[in-house]
């Protein structure tokens, strides 16, 4: 292979390479998109509890079914075959060796209550009316990229920081959930992971209906790329100020420990 050659696939290796990490630093910003699910409600056929009345034996723990008569053990034939003779019948069974008789109801064990089949169990069922305003953050194109080679994504990565210390989740956020009044963040803290989801505690102020002025810390709660809660806690619950503690700095997409 020639020199001229050597340089050529050199050259294109570089544009590569440079294509790849610009796709990769310009590529990773979540787009951002408002949804929102339905409010989990109480659930009417259990009233919350989970359970119901057992419809196989209506709550009472027992059925009636044909059972072994008691008194002829199931023969059919009197006892006293001396007086009555050798074929006459039983008379609580009528020969026929089966009586009438409560069992413990199979379906519940006898507890006369089965788990709710409208909501499995659980007391809760979402609502048709009432819906939660949230915002997802949609898979990057860099993520996009990956999966399209096969390769898997975070389904529940941390929320975007941008280089100024401000998250733009949490700005969609309280612009959808504000209806139009004007927010702002006073103090930003970072998001920390707590178990399968991530928490930032952060100062905001916004106006009354009576043109006050009020400062509120204010929790933001990021579960599988959803930014769905925001609720008030109290200053220095979580450290110095509104926040505190320790995060996971998302600068440009990358998490790294501070």
């Amino acid at each position: 292979m020639s020199r001229s050659a050597n340089h050529t696939v050199e050259i294109l290796a570089l544009l590569i390479l440079l294509a790849i990490g610009f796709f990769w630093y310009f590529g990773r910003a979540y787009a951002l998109e408002q949804r929102s699910i339905n409010e989990w409600v109480e659930c009417d056929v259990c009233a919350g509890t989970g359970m119901m009345k057992c419809p196989a034996c209506g709550g009472f723990g027992s059925v009636e079914e044909m059972v072994v008569c008691p008194l002829c053990e199931g023969t059919g034939k009197h006892q006293w075959k001396i007086t009555r003779g050798p074929k006459a019948p039983c008379p609580k069974c009528l020969g026929t060796g089966k009586v009438m008789g409560r069992k413990t109801c199979e379906r519940c064990g006898g507890s006369g209550v089965v788990p709710c089949v409208r909501c499995g169990g659980t007391g809760l069922i979402e609502s048709a009316t009432q819906k939660t305003q949230g915002v997802f953050m949609c898979p990057s194109f860099w993520e996009r990229g990956l999966a399209f080679v096969g390769l898997s994504i975070p389904s529940n990565p941390c929320p975007q920081r941008l280089h100024n210390g401000t998250y733009p989740v949490v700005h969609r956020f309280l612009a959808v959930r504000s209806g139009g009044k004007d927010v702002r963040v006073l103090q930003w803290g970072r998001f920390i992971c707590d178990q399968d989801q991530w928490k930032m505690t952060a100062e905001i102020e916004f106006e009354k209906q009576n043109s006050n002025t009020v400062r509120k810390c204010v929790e933001f709660i990021v579960k599988d790329r959803f930014l769905l809660q925001g609720h008030l806690v109290e200053p220095g619950s979580n450290g110095a100020g509104c926040s505190g503690g320790k995060s996971c700095s998302m600068v440009g997409g990358s998490a790294r420990a501070p």
